[in-house]
């Protein structure tokens, strides 16, 4: 288990990098969007679990590459997966309602899945140590992970769907290509991921010192 997580966390996220950021631009011939479906989850994958770890201290990785308690590669480790699972429920077509919602469910639904198992792992492993209660009580890696999953991955992944439906309908639809509305929509959809499912999480928690 050691050595699956240890291709899946450092050697994994290298060349899937590359490969959706080639995938995305042959799919839809924009490579402003392409960067876009990886910088999203890149930037995120920094921030987000960089306060987690070494300010909240809520969590914390165990192995090379590290920063205080987490990984250099941080961003680099959820910019692949999460632009592989937008490539797979992202669809063709208009950008309607009803494909919204769709893509929000179903980027929502296998976010949920994949993170949790990759969490299930990483605790067994070794690799991750999670401060809730069931951690402090020392009941099993299922239970740790599922006090705070589905819901916090499964707002995550919707979060990012949304956030990539709607960069595609202004980058690609609309063919707006400045600058300032790309870092806008990078900050939208790091807003968007960054709190909505960071407040249920944080008070789910509950973390007592």
């Amino acid at each position: 288990m050691r050595k699956f997580m240890f291709f899946f966390d450092y050697i994994l996220p290298f060349p899937l990098f590359g490969i959706m950021l080639y995938l995305w631009y042959i799919r839809v011939g924009d490579l402003l969007f392409a960067s876009y479906v990886l910088a999203l989850p890149l930037l995120w994958g920094y921030i987000v679990p960089g306060i987690g770890t070494n300010v909240l201290k809520l969590w914390r990785f165990e192995g090379k590459w590290r920063v205080g308690n987490f990984y250099y590669h941080h961003g680099v480790m959820y910019a692949g997966p999460m632009a592989l699972i937008m490539y797979i429920t992202f669809g063709s077509g208009p950008v309607s309602m009803t494909r919204v919602v769709t893509v929000i469910l179903c980027t929502a639904g296998m976010q949920g899945f994949l993170s949790g198992q990759h969490d299930v792992y990483a605790v067994k492993s070794g690799h991750l140590f999670i401060d809730n209660p069931p951690a402090r009580e020392g009941k099993s890696p299922e239970e740790i992970v599922n006090y705070y999953n589905p819901k916090y991955f499964f707002l995550l992944g919707g979060m990012f769907g949304g956030s990539c439906v709607y960069a595609y309908q202004k980058i690609v639809i609309e063919q707006v290509h400045t600058g300032s509305w790309y870092c806008l929509l990078l900050v939208i959809g790091l807003g968007l991921m960054g709190v909505i499912p960071s407040v249920p999480f944080l008070v789910h928690m509950k973390i007592k010192r």
